[in-house]
């Protein structure tokens, strides 16, 4: 059984410009697989890497939008049964879609991004994350078409699935999800940070991805 060991994630630095983005991609990105965390401000990103990785690694902030610079932290997937062991990037990215950030906050952030998703190696996973409750807000159809774009792998995470009280909200997301996946075919998780309702499912496919890298 292969794990996350949420024993061992220290944080390594932060990345607020494109010349720090430069020279890390160029000098020690290349040498390790990575996993990024990205969604619009106030989805819970935070609360999924804490749930996942542990030790409240991830700032949670109650000001939406706040996170400004690309946080690197170094993960590592524990195989139980053998004690072998391969580290990887944990990547958590500024959300996206803040209302009251400025003109200039917001054009920093794209340049920022533009060039992270550019030069980071293609192999780099992508964890998109989004509202169980919003499905489709403008902001993450936006982001859909630039990850699109881009050409890169990811999966999406449903958060705040616990917040689904009805029925009839969860037929919603489901009908959602099987439109999503008839256009954008990947892996989608519909799990919980607060309640930690079904992590282990991406517990696993993150840790057989690094693992198999």
């Amino acid at each position: 059984m292969k794990r996350i060991n949420r024993q061992k994630v220290p944080f390594i630095k932060g990345l607020g410009n494109i010349e720090q983005t430069e020279s890390w991609i160029d000098s020690e990105m290349n040498e390790l697989p990575g996993i990024c965390f990205i969604g619009r401000s106030n989805v819970g990103k935070s609360s999924l890497i804490n749930a996942l990785f542990g030790n409240k690694i991830a700032k949670v902030s109650q000001t939406p939008g706040k996170t400004r610079e690309i946080n690197l932290f170094l993960a590592e997937i524990l195989d139980q049964e053998t004690g072998e062991s391969k580290k990887f990037w944990l990547i958590d990215l500024p959300g996206y879609g803040y209302a009251k950030a400025s003109k200039e906050i917001i054009k920093k952030w794209q340049n920022l991004m533009n060039y992270f998703f550019d030069k980071a190696p293609k192999s780099l996973l992508m964890v998109s994350m989004r509202d169980s409750r919003h499905t489709n807000q403008d902001s993450d159809e936006i982001f859909m078409e630039y990850l699109k774009s881009y050409k890169r792998n990811f999966i999406t995470a449903f958060n705040k699935f616990d917040k689904l009280k009805t029925q009839k909200e969860r037929i919603k997301l489901k009908r959602f999800t099987e439109e999503m996946k008839k256009s954008n075919p990947h892996q989608m998780f519909k799990v919980s940070a607060e309640r930690r309702d079904n992590l282990s499912d991406i517990e696993n496919f993150i840790s057989e991805y690094i693992w198999n890298f």
